[in-house]
């Protein structure tokens, strides 16, 4: 029998002999300790790269995305894009999130010519809970083509730019019908379309894609190098009606910034383009249909460093969108006016402000084929984050003021309202109860009834008043099914309506809508609306 000695040895070397085997098995680590520094960065680089390809995952058009994208579901508005349908439904894009990662793509539509708009009709969200970072659809564009097809572009990038992006689109043959068909999108190159094409005199489309000329951000700085020849404001074309596209040319503006390019054809055959900078807008010009480009240079108007818009109109006038009340002169993301050019943009008249507030900015927009003029922006993106938009007449541009019967400024195309609904559910919110005479009210599916406790809300369910503010006691209710209340004002005056906050039930309150018309929440106790008396 041992000795307490030789069994205390015995364990001693059982656990030395065991800790010689656990280090003798190959950690994670090892396979980069036997790497040279040179491999280490080549294998930082793969992994990068591996990253960035998570943007070649073919996204996805989201036609039901309510109510995740409603508009008390969105907190933020940069303007993208407006276009008219050939039975004259007007298309709005623009980015909710942010200017940057979070980034995701939002539409809506007016059938009345902008007076009224929907609630958000189409979104692209390519975020995914998965991904090691971001993936973004930050850049876009809606276009009718000659043929009436709407076209949408829009790209998908890594993060906010992955030195590579990708323009991808898709055709919508019906987009005045009332379920709007979009097929699956195809990725079309590299880079990002934010301007409508340019269709030229000799039947070609002009397609303006710009590719970042910097290297991508943070993460992503190193992934794409290969793609750096092929950077700058490029020219793509088409001869069989966006069948096929071939890259034509290419501009490298010095400072460069995102491009943003637009053209124009000039009536001595030549393409003008422009382009973003980061010292203001630059021009360079074509005479072989974009092929090749004479060295950059500045126009003949000033503007910052922003979003323009340019375009030939049918009277054969250039419109010119830009900020600053004269030509020659700006200050900054303010007063956006729009110019007329008589002789291919050497001199410019009018000056019609559109929007003379500052934090106003990204033109975009198109002639009907009435003549009229209509541009979209944004205003205040990441607090207000209103997207607007301007009808007018080259007739008001150069008369300096609206006097168009159907013309009209400031007309409201959407706005987020997530951080709104926050501050209207808040104590710091309410008023005080207005009081006053009640408004008339006739209602077709209901009837009118006087508001006290017991008294049956619906007539379709056993739900009654339980408790009431004094206030209200005695004043008069439309009394209608749960699910539909239809009434309207005959006769002006004060007008109540109770809704859960989102907090008691999101699904249901309409808090949201209520502000849009101009409710205010008045500053009451919290009460019980209803208890159900029965089964």
């Amino acid at each position: 029998m041992p000795t307490r000695q030789a069994f205390l040895s015995a364990i001693v070397l059982c656990v030395f002999s065991g800790s010689l085997l656990s280090a003798a098995e190959p950690g994670p680590e090892a396979r980069f300790a036997a790497m040279t520094p040179d491999k280490v960065r080549a294998y930082e680089r793969d992994l990068a790269q591996r990253i960035a390809d998570l943007s070649l995952i073919p996204p996805t058009i989201n036609t039901n995305p309510l109510p995740k994208y409603d508009y008390d579901r969105l907190d933020y508005g940069m303007t993208i894009g407006l276009a008219r349908t050939p039975g004259g439904r007007l298309w709005a894009l623009w980015v909710g999130g942010e200017d940057g990662p979070k980034a995701f793509m939002v539409a809506a539509t007016s059938d009345d010519d902008g007076e009224t708009w929907s609630k958000p009709r189409l979104v692209v969200d390519s975020h995914s809970p998965a991904l090691p970072i971001p993936r973004s659809v930050i850049v876009g564009n809606f276009w009718t083509d000659p043929l009436g097809r709407l076209w949408f572009f829009f790209d998908q990038t890594m993060n906010h730019f992955d030195g590579r992006q990708g323009v991808w689109v898709s055709i919508c043959e019906n987009p005045d019908a009332d379920t709007p068909v979009w097929p699956a999108p195809k990725r079309l190159w590299h880079g990002a379309v934010l301007n409508k094409p340019t269709v030229l005199s000799n039947g070609e489309w002009l397609l303006p894609i710009e590719f970042p000329n910097f290297p991508g951000f943070g993460l992503m700085r190193h992934a794409n190098e290969d793609l750096e020849p092929l950077r700058g404001a490029n020219v793509f074309v088409s001869d069989d009606q966006g069948r096929t596209w071939s890259r034509r040319g290419c501009v490298r503006f010095p400072k460069p910034c995102w491009d943003e390019q637009m053209f124009v054809e000039l009536e001595d055959g030549r393409i003008w383009m422009l382009a973003r900078t980061r010292d203001g807008t630059m021009q360079s010009f074509s005479a072989d249909g974009g092929r090749t480009w004479t060295e950059p240079s500045f126009p003949t108007f000033k503007h910052p460093v922003a979003r323009f818009h340019i375009r030939r109109l049918a009277s054969g006038r250039i419109l010119l969108v830009k900020h600053g009340e004269t030509i020659d002169a700006h200050e900054g993301r303010s007063k956006l006016t729009a110019w007329l050019s008589e002789d291919e943009g050497q001199t410019w008249q009018g000056g019609l402000m559109l929007d003379e507030r500052t934090g106003i900015s990204y033109p975009d927009g198109f002639q009907a084929p009435d003549g009229t003029l209509y541009i979209s922006y944004d205003r205040n993106r990441a607090t207000d984050g209103e997207i607007l938009m301007a009808r007018f007449t080259e007739a008001d541009i150069l008369g300096g003021r609206i006097t168009g019967p159907r013309s009209k400024l400031r007309m409201l195309i959407s706005r987020p309202l997530k951080n709104e609904v926050l501050r209207f559910e808040s104590d710091a919110a309410a008023q005080p109860l207005v009081t006053g005479p009640a408004a008339e009210l006739e209602t077709a599916d209901g009837e009118i009834r006087t508001l006290e406790k017991g008294a049956k809300i619906y007539s379709n369910r056993v739900y009654t008043f339980h408790d009431l503010p004094a206030a209200l006691e005695g004043r008069r209710f439309v009394h209608s099914e749960i699910d539909h209340t239809e009434a309207v004002c005959v006769r002006e005056g004060v007008v109540y309506v109770f809704t859960p906050t989102s907090v008691r039930n999101k699904d249901v309150t309409i808090g949201a809508e209520l502000m849009q018309q101009g409710f205010v929440k008045a500053a009451l106790l919290e009460f019980v609306y209803a208890l159900v008396d029965g089964p």
